[in-house]
């Protein structure tokens, strides 16, 4: 999707329709060398996104059903 979006200057929601036509008539897709590259660095992006997330619902509490910690999961991922 992300290949399709910047080669074809379209949105992402474009870039998915090709992807998944493309997909239906049996074609494969294969990643950018540059999106492979950059695929560290986006690990250790999620990585410390899940550990702010685990944070902030350890603080509202273990039950993750709470009003709180559905308050708090939003507000983590809101901040991104």
């Amino acid at each position: 999707m992300l290949k399709y979006a910047s080669q074809y200057g379209v949105s992402r929601h474009v870039a998915a329709a090709y992807v998944i036509g493309r997909r239906g008539i049996g074609l494969q897709e294969r990643l950018p060398k540059r999106l492979i590259a950059s695929l560290p660095q986006i690990a250790d992006q999620v990585r410390a996104d899940i550990v702010r997330l685990k944070a902030a619902l350890e603080r509202a509490g273990t039950n993750k059903d709470t009003v709180t910690a559905k308050v708090a999961y939003k507000a983590v991922w809101l901040n991104f």
